[in-house]
């Protein structure tokens, strides 16, 4: 639900500086007061984290018999696995179906692509890619070990909490990632279903870096913030 009076980061009044040392960083061009909104992002993909109602029925997976049942003439009675199955051949049908636009698209991807990918956990990304390509070879077929891997890295490392999606889930926000993170943040993020706000939190000044504390961690002591911002990574 993007807001048609709040800008996005490209019409924002702040600029993307580039700092060979921490990457890419957002500055502001413009003054700004505590609980001004700098800008909003929609998510360029999201998730939720509780996927159990996927396995609804796979416990108990319907026999040929239950769903070719002779007695039933119509739709409606179809037995309630057959409706389900159709439903999961369709949702995978679609999900495929933007798998292939983005094979017939890769410079959709550049963005993302561009993002950091630093991470302490590099090895579990590459065992993870390799462990998704030898299991769903047909999905990912002119996908590389590197490619994913560098994918998992970077959703791993930049990905956003989203409380209001059901079961609690994580989205990757293209601008809003560019975000440096300072203990003593000006900025805040907001979201709701697959859109984030920036919200400045202080007043921040001309050519001031726009930051956000990476974890709730303000009173907690410096070690212990270094240790939590490490593990994170």
């Amino acid at each position: 639900m993007m807001l048609p009076s709040v800008p996005s980061l490209d019409s924002a009044a702040v600029a993307v500086h580039q700092d060979a040392s921490k990457g890419r960083y957002v500055v502001a061009t413009t003054t700004y007061q505590a609980g001004d909104i700098v800008f909003q992002d929609q998510a360029f993909v999201y998730a939720s984290c509780s996927g159990e109602h996927l396995l609804n029925g796979a416990r108990n997976p319907p026999t040929m018999a239950t769903l070719l049942d002779p007695a039933c003439d119509t739709v409606d009675e179809f037995h309630p696995s057959m409706h389900r199955l159709f439903g999961s051949l369709l949702a995978t049908m679609r999900s495929l179906d933007v798998i292939g636009e983005f094979l017939q698209h890769p410079a959709s991807l550049n963005d993302m692509l561009s993002l950091s990918a630093a991470t302490a956990n590099a090895p579990a990304c590459v065992d993870t890619a390799q462990k998704l390509l030898q299991k769903f070879p047909a999905v990912f077929t002119q996908v590389t070990v590197p490619v994913l891997s560098k994918i998992i890295g970077i959703l791993n490392t930049n990905s956003h909490e989203l409380e209001a999606v059901v079961g609690g889930g994580t989205g990757l926000f293209l601008s809003a990632c560019l975000m440096e993170h300072n203990c003593f943040a000006n900025c805040s993020f907001t979201t709701k279903n697959n859109t984030l706000w920036v919200t400045a939190v202080r007043p921040i000044q001309v050519n001031e870096p726009l930051s956000i504390d990476y974890g709730n961690l303000f009173y907690r002591p410096l070690h212990e913030r270094q240790q939590h911002l490490q593990q994170g990574y």
